[in-house]
């Protein structure tokens, strides 16, 4: 078959079913780069790919269903930790967890993985450091956590607390979670009586904690996203659930790390509506914020705001039905495709453990090639250009 042209190739796997094409695409390389193309999914820029044996395989080591888990990226893997189920026609907790699974992007298998002492932990937060995955607070069940947990992701099978010193924060879940540098930087979420707005940073090097005093701090709130641009020294912070005072909130502020400073953003463009329990990336220096709800309606909505020109533009993917409307899910990012597992679904009202995501931009493969490509253009105008002036 390979000795077909690739667009012929591409044609015959439209017309495969998802299962034949999961199979075919796991045959080989070119299969799988063929796979690729976004003419087979017939979407825009959205890819669903269920947890089915087309793609993962592995289903009896695949995570159960849930809600407000983590997931991050690490050496071409998604590792996703905790989270929790609600108890029927109820918010109330229950089934908080403390299992570790990863999904392998190129292979595209889940895997159980066995660690000794993990803790149960749901609204926390996780970040990787210098080869380990790095848990913080978080909520167990019973009590509000402001302790963290680590894990060597090349050679332990034991998860251990982290000791440290330095300015402890009040427990707390559903804050937002970052690293810039050597540091893990924490800002807001719940204590189980109010929304906060303090602003910690976790010194790896030092393992000592220490409370920012920066004024002008965004407003309390629990929920809400925050990405780091690495490129202009950032940490972004988006909406959330500030309180019945605030209530949902919509607005966009930055810290810089250098001048220790924040402000608010003055944002125009499609700006999305208040909400929560959303999450946002930062890619090729834009940000990236999909779902969430407003306690009446769970969004499908993807939106890019462009941190150059601080607008915002509502990306239409093709998709009709409520499917993606979705909360308190996780995202991992892969290159340029955006990876979306469980949350809560508004259409099955219930927590799910569907996967899929959306391509947003181009891969940096495509663009190193596109750079190469003006470059070498470039370099023919320059060689032209000298000729004639020899002439």
């Amino acid at each position: 078959m390979m000795e077909l042209p690739e667009e012929l190739i591409c044609e015959i796997m439209c017309h495969l079913d998802h299962s034949d094409l999961g199979h075919l695409v796991q045959s080989c390389r070119d299969f799988y780069r063929i796979g690729g193309e976004e003419k087979i999914w017939k979407q825009k820029g959205f890819l669903k790919r269920k947890i089915d044996t087309a793609f993962a395989a592995g289903k009896e080591t695949m995570p159960a269903p849930r809600l407000c888990h983590t997931a991050v990226t690490y050496k071409d893997k998604m590792y996703v930790f905790g989270g929790h189920n609600t108890e029927a026609d109820s918010q109330r907790f229950s089934e908080v967890k403390n299992d570790l699974h990863t999904f392998d992007f190129l292979s595209r298998k889940w895997e159980k993985v066995s660690i000794n002492h993990m803790p149960q932990k749901t609204e926390h937060s996780t970040v990787v450091y210098d080869g380990k995955l790095y848990m913080y607070g978080g909520y167990s069940g019973h009590t509000f956590s402001n302790t963290m947990y680590m894990l060597n992701l090349s050679t332990s099978l034991h998860c251990v607390e982290v000791k440290h010193k330095g300015d402890i924060m009040s427990g707390r879940s559903a804050h937002v979670g970052a690293v810039y540098g050597d540091k893990y930087y924490i800002f807001g979420g719940w204590d189980g009586s109010i929304q906060n707005n303090d602003f910690f940073a976790f010194d790896f090097k030092k393992s000592t904690w220490n409370k920012i005093q920066a004024e002008n701090a965004p407003h309390p709130r629990c929920s809400h996203t925050g990405a780091v641009s690495a490129s202009r020294n950032m940490l972004y912070i988006f909406g959330g659930f500030g309180g019945k005072s605030r209530n949902y909130l919509a607005d966009m502020w930055t810290f810089n790390f250098e001048t220790q400073t924040w402000s608010e953003v003055t944002t125009r463009g499609d700006i999305p509506s208040p909400r929560s329990r959303m999450k946002m990336v930062e890619y090729n220096d834009k940000l990236y914020v999909f779902g969430g709800w407003d306690k009446v309606t769970h969004f499908d909505e993807l939106f890019e705001f462009n941190i150059e020109t601080s607008t915002w533009t509502k990306i239409d993917f093709g998709v009709n039905d409520d499917t993606y409307k979705i909360g308190q899910f996780s995202v991992s990012l892969h290159d340029n495709i955006l990876y979306v597992f469980g949350g809560y679904s508004a259409k099955q009202k219930k927590s799910t453990n569907d996967l899929f995501c959306m391509r947003i931009g181009s891969s940096r493969t495509e663009e190193d090639m596109e750079r190469s490509k003006k470059r070498h253009t470039h370099m023919n105008k320059v060689a032209l250009s000298n000729a004639m002036d020899m002439d």
